[in-house]
């Protein structure tokens, strides 16, 4: 709404674009000759335009703070992964983050950050007290490089029995903690191509970093969930119902050696969404024979199963 009244009032709101994402398919519109993911990467620039418009029209943008930013990136065949959720390396963990509001001067920050910060950033802008109890921590003034960021990519733990995916960055380096460790040097190596865990003594040292900043991490108390929520949670593959039992990973567990598994379970999905339930429940079933404890296999298989009666 364009009124004074309405446009004097504090106001919210959260835009979620589910594009660009797997599978890739843009309106036809948007597709012009480029390859599907840039197709879609242009879609969402096109929908967050006239997004823009509207508050401009309205007379709401220069009294508007405006966040873009994104949960994940896409690996696109980086390390062997086509799409994401299995490894944390910079294609999937590297987001744009985007701030912009009246009074902010142009401006670049190249130091790591977390989506943690975004509140209390957020609050620090608008003015507001900021609770000592956040995670994160205003990026209105540089954040230290010698901040330790934390991540963790712990789907394929919960939903698979796989190895359990955490690291920190910290100084430029980036250490992931795995039955088969791993330390980049990400000014020097940012396609994250030579693993340095077994010969530079920082390993060590990131690990400790590692313990203390997961320490740190508070988990939230669990969130009642409707059966019909948990449902449609299932269907978009961000749960697999329960978790495995918890045991001792090895190496065998690891991920980056079950990466081609990690695939052909993704390509399984994708023939169950094009309607081809067939080719998709014999995949499922082959991958079970290969991993038994595969749950989200297992559960995409009975899903199948379901379907047919």
């Amino acid at each position: 709404r364009s009124t004074s009244a309405s446009t004097r009032r504090p106001w919210f709101a959260w835009v979620h674009l589910f594009d660009p994402h797997a599978p890739y398919d843009a309106p036809a519109g948007a597709r012009a000759d480029l390859a599907p993911y840039d197709a879609e990467v242009a879609y969402t620039d096109a929908m967050l335009g006239q997004f823009l418009d509207r508050l401009r029209a309205a007379g709401a943008l220069d009294r508007t703070l405006v966040v873009v930013t994104a949960d994940h990136g896409e690996s696109l065949g980086e390390h062997g992964e086509t799409t994401h959720g299995l490894f944390a390396y910079n294609a999937t963990l590297a987001v744009p983050l985007i701030v912009n509001g009246p009074g902010l001067a142009p401006g670049e920050v190249d130091e790591p950050v977390a989506h943690a910060d975004l509140m209390p950033t957020i609050l620090d802008l608008l003015g507001s007290p900021i609770p000592g109890s956040l995670d994160g921590r205003s990026l209105v003034r540089a954040p230290a490089r010698d901040r330790s960021i934390y991540f963790e990519a712990l789907d394929a733990s919960l939903t698979r029995g796989w190895a359990p995916l955490v690291g920190v960055i910290q100084n430029g380096w980036k250490f992931i903690d795995l039955p088969d460790a791993e330390l980049y040097d990400l000014t020097a190596d940012p396609g994250e191509l030579r693993n340095r865990a077994s010969s530079d003594p920082r390993a060590e040292a990131l690990k400790d970093s590692l313990r203390l900043a997961a320490g740190s991490e508070r988990s939230a108390p669990a969130a009642p969930r409707d059966s019909d929520a948990a449902a449609r949670l299932r269907s978009l593959g961000y749960t697999a119902g329960s978790a495995a039992p918890h045991r001792a990973t090895t190496a065998a567990d690891d991920p980056k050696r079950l990466v081609a598994l990690n695939e052909r379970f993704t390509a399984a999905l994708t023939a169950f969404d094009l309607g081809r339930s067939e080719e998709a429940l014999s995949a499922f079933l082959s991958i079970l024979q290969t991993r038994p404890d595969f749950i989200s296999a297992r559960t995409s298989a009975a899903t199948i199963l379901l379907t047919r009666g």
